[in-house]
């Protein structure tokens, strides 16, 4: 949708850098489109935390099964930030 709808539009009637409120952009694509951005948008943010938190739990499950392989070894512990689930 950004790539064959909305940017074509964008490129035509819109400089570079230029600061638009969002009724401007609805104009210029249509609320339908702005829409579809704002659900596939909450989608990313929604997915990319899940996924984080899959990482850490592949990552926490990864390094105790090589210490339980190795106990001898050393092995580096990735320090994950927090989320924003975790923050609230």
């Amino acid at each position: 949708i950004i790539l064959n709808q909305v940017w074509p539009i964008l490129g035509r009637n819109i400089p570079v850098g230029e600061k638009l409120t969002e009724a401007e952009i609805e104009k210029f694509i249509g609320f339908d489109k702005v829409h579809i951005l704002k659900d596939m948008t909450s989608g990313i943010i929604k997915n990319v935390g899940e996924d984080i938190e899959s990482l850490k739990l592949a990552h926490d499950e990864f390094l105790n099964t090589m210490k339980e392989l190795y106990p001898k070894d050393k092995f580096i512990q990735i320090q994950f930030g927090k989320t924003k689930n975790e923050e609230s």
